[in-house]
């Protein structure tokens, strides 16, 4: 299912929408001051916050993975210390789920998505690249983070996006979660 229009998003959550047309989705994690000033952006789709490793995350493949403009998902913020959201993001990213549904690599608590469908799952991998700022809470670098990655291609061949994941994420700088380089 694929939707840019009043539909979008298809979850509700703890979100502010920008351009649904935008390549650009932002976790903020727990940094609710982040969402305004981040969903406003030019070339941001949506803009929310996760508090868990599991509806959290199943809420953000479900408005992501039915955006087929969307092709960033970028993590910023302060961490949940227990559920770890932001880990778990980047773990799904990098190693998808296991025949339980859980979160392959995470570290958070419960990272199982039971209502995720393992082609959900496989679709969000393939068209989104997870950018792992977590940690940054300044809004001047987050924003020209977010300008890098819009002016990127992000189009789609063969129904996959056109970039590869590892190799541009090791190009980018990230952040600890002190939010030093």
């Amino acid at each position: 299912m694929s939707s840019t229009g009043s539909s979008w998003p298809v979850v509700a959550g703890t979100y502010k929408v920008g351009d649904p047309k935008a390549p650009v989705a932002v976790c903020a994690l727990t940094s609710e001051r982040l969402m305004d000033p981040l969903a406003g952006l030019p070339g941001v789709a949506i803009a929310g916050m996760v508090y868990t490793a599991n509806l959290g995350i199943t809420r953000i493949i479900l408005n992501v993975t039915t955006n087929p403009s969307i092709r960033f998902l970028l993590i910023c913020g302060k961490e949940s210390a227990l559920f770890q959201p932001g880990q778990s993001l980047v773990a799904l990213a990098e190693n998808g789920v296991d025949d339980a549904k859980r979160i392959i690599g995470a570290a958070g608590y419960d990272p199982v998505l039971p209502t995720i469908a393992p082609d959900q799952v496989d679709q969000f991998r393939k068209q989104v690249e997870v950018l792992d700022w977590t940690g940054e809470e300044d809004l001047q670098a987050l924003e020209e983070r977010e300008e890098s990655l819009r002016s990127q291609p992000g189009t789609l061949q063969n129904g996959e996006a056109t970039n590869i994941k590892n190799s541009r994420r090791r190009g980018l700088r990230q952040y600890s979660a002190g939010g030093s380089a």
